[in-house]
Order: structure tokens, then C-alpha cells, then sequence
């Protein structure tokens, strides 16, 4: 575990870093050149996005039945998971703008 959270918090990282920039590429009206090339990183972000998130909720679900049938199955991972995981919820503010 100690292995993935390491790995996934420079992941998560570059991730935010990379929707920062192209957030910043998608808004800046002087330089209408660039849309094109935004607009496609921006998808492929989301790709990534939407791949990474249905990862943590498919985790946090197995570990719910889990709990729920009494398996005795532990929530670390999954309450890891998605601690490492928030700063992916917090792009929503750089999102939304961009609707």
C-alpha cells in the first residue's frame, strides 16, 4: 500500500498540475491559436480523470459490501484511496469555468 501511495500521490499531482495549465490554456482569450490544442488536452485529462475516479469508487465499493456482509474486509485502503484522491475533487473549481 505504502508502494500505491506513493505512486498515486505523484500521479494525483501531475494530474492537477497538468488540468492547471491547461485550464489556464482554455481561458486565455488573447491567444485563440491555442483552443484546439487545449481542447484536446483538456478530453484526454478527463479520460485520465474519469479513469482514475472510477478506479477509487470501484475500491470504496467493494470495501462497503464488504464491511456490509461482515467479511470482516478492512476500509484502510479504500479511506486511503480516497484521501489521496481529493485534490482530484478540488478541480472542480478550475472546471467549472470552463463550461
Amino acid at each position: 500500500m505504502r508502494r500505491l501511495s506513493s505512486c498515486g500521490s505523484r500521479l494525483v499531482h501531475h494530474v492537477c498540475n497538468l488540468f492547471t495549465e491547461t485550464a489556464t490554456l482554455c481561458l486565455d482569450v488573447d491567444n485563440k491559436n491555442n483552443n484546439e490544442m487545449a481542447a484536446a488536452l483538456l478530453f484526454s485529462l478527463l479520460d485520465i480523470l474519469h479513469s482514475m475516479l472510477t478506479y477509487t469508487s470501484g475500491v470504496v465499493r467493494l470495501a462497503l459490501q464488504a464491511q456490509k456482509s461482515g467479511s470482516g474486509g478492512s476500509t484502510q485502503a479504500a479511506e486511503d484511496l480516497l484521501l489521496l484522491g481529493k485534490p482530484l475533487t478540488d478541480l472542480i473549481s478550475l472546471l467549472v469555468p470552463l463550461t
